[in-house]
């Protein structure tokens, strides 16, 4: 597992690494042309009356946030509006969170926790933003000045997965490092890495 400490958020972001290494890094697919899904198995260690961003895709901000022992997700639509949702039960130190974000282009958004179906936007009219160069900050809001603005917070992450329509295009176990990146076991280099790494 990663164990993700306060101020010191890792980031999936491997074009960072190289511009042309990988040859098609997954997180390309994180925007509203694409249909993908992404799969994540954590553990919450800093929810007790705080605010924090336990994940971030940017730079158009969608994500999953702690407030007030509760969980929020926001949406970011294609016209740059927000739109911020709370699911219905609290949290506390020490939850395990098993998380799904299913996207499927101009139709629909499903989130699923822990197996339940707790979103279900539907994109029809308006859909999930489009970026051309997405990443995901895992344990803050933002990978360039963390601070206490940056709603840091820590957690454990025990399983990651990235898929385009139903190809696996990344997949961490957490269990595998080399020099502060998670090995991805499909053998596409779509490492998971500490924000050290960053550009």
């Amino acid at each position: 597992m990663i164990h993700i400490k306060k101020y010191n958020p890792w980031i999936f972001y491997p074009s960072v690494l190289c511009d042309t290494f990988p040859q098609n890094p997954a997180t390309k697919v994180l925007s509203g042309d694409y249909n993908f899904q992404v799969e994540m198995r954590l553990t919450l260690l800093d929810t007790i009356d705080k605010n924090g961003t336990v994940f971030a895709i940017l730079p158009k901000y969608t994500g999953l946030d702690i407030h007030k022992n509760m969980l929020f997700f926001t949406v970011r639509y294609e016209d740059d509006s927000s739109q911020f949702y709370q699911f219905p039960f609290q949290i506390h130190d020490g939850v395990e969170i098993d998380m799904k974000i299913v996207h499927v282009s101009k139709k629909y958004l499903k989130i699923y926790i822990n197996e339940e179906e707790q979103l279900n936007i539907n994109l029809e009219t308006l859909g999930l933003y489009v970026d051309s160069n997405p990443c995901i900050v895992f344990g803050a809001n933002s990978f360039n000045h963390v601070d206490d603005s940056s709603n840091s917070t820590e957690l454990y992450i025990h399983e990651f997965k990235v898929y385009e329509k139903s190809k696996l295009l990344s997949h961490h176990t957490c269990d595998e490092f080399i020099f502060n990146k998670s090995v991805d076991k499909t053998g596409n280099l779509n490492f998971l890495h500490h924000k050290i790494l960053e550009c």
